[in-house]
C-alpha cells in the first residue's frame, strides 16, 4: 500500500499489481519471495519487509480506501 516494493521486482510506481504482490510472496522463476518469519511463538506467519536507505514512499494502492467507503455506504443504507 505503501509502495515500499525491492528493487529486484521490477516496479516501476502506480498501483501495484497482482504479478508483483504474487511474486513478493512466493517468488517467481527470476527472483526469490520475501523472507516470512513467525510471530512470536506462535504458528502465524509474516512477510518480512525489506526497507533501504533510498526507498520512497507513495500511495501505491487504493484497495484499502475503497474498501472502506464500501463499507460505510452499505452501513448507511442499513440503518
Amino acid at each position: 500500500m505503501l509502495g515500499a516494493v525491492p528493487s529486484r521486482y521490477g516496479w516501476i510506481g502506480g498501483e501495484i499489481g497482482f504479478g508483483v504482490y504474487f511474486s513478493m510472496d512466493r517468488g517467481n522463476a527470476f527472483v526469490p519471495a520475501m523472507e516470512m518469519t513467525k510471530w512470536f511463538d506462535t504458528n502465524y506467519h509474516y512477510i518480512v519487509s525489506e526497507l533501504v536507505l533510498d526507498v520512497e514512499f507513495s500511495y501505491a494502492s487504493h484497495r484499502a480506501v475503497q474498501e472502506y467507503k464500501e463499507s460505510k455506504a452499505v452501513s448507511l443504507t442499513r440503518i
